[in-house]
C-alpha cells in the first residue's frame, strides 16, 4: 500500500470515529429526552387520574343533592 493510500485510509477512519463519536452523544441525549418524556407522562398520567376522581366525587355529589 503506498503512502497515499494509508493517509486516505486513516483519515476516513478517523472520520468514522468522529461520526461514531456523534451518534453515540446524539443517542446520549436522545435516552434523556426519551427518560423526561416518560416522567412527565407519568406525571400528566397522575393528574388526569386525579381530576377524573374529583369529577366523579362531583357528580356523585351532584347526584344525591337532586334525589
Amino acid at each position: 500500500m503506498s503512502d497515499d493510500n494509508i493517509e486516505k485510509l486513516e483519515k476516513r477512519i478517523l472520520d468514522l470515529i468522529g461520526i461514531c463519536e456523534r451518534i453515540s452523544k446524539d443517542n446520549d441525549q436522545l435516552k434523556g429526552d426519551q427518560k423526561e418524556l416518560r416522567e412527565e407522562f407519568q406525571e400528566l398520567r397522575e393528574k388526569n387520574k386525579m381530576a377524573r376522581e374529583k369529577i366523579e366525587i362531583m357528580l356523585a355529589k351532584l347526584e344525591s343533592a337532586q334525589s
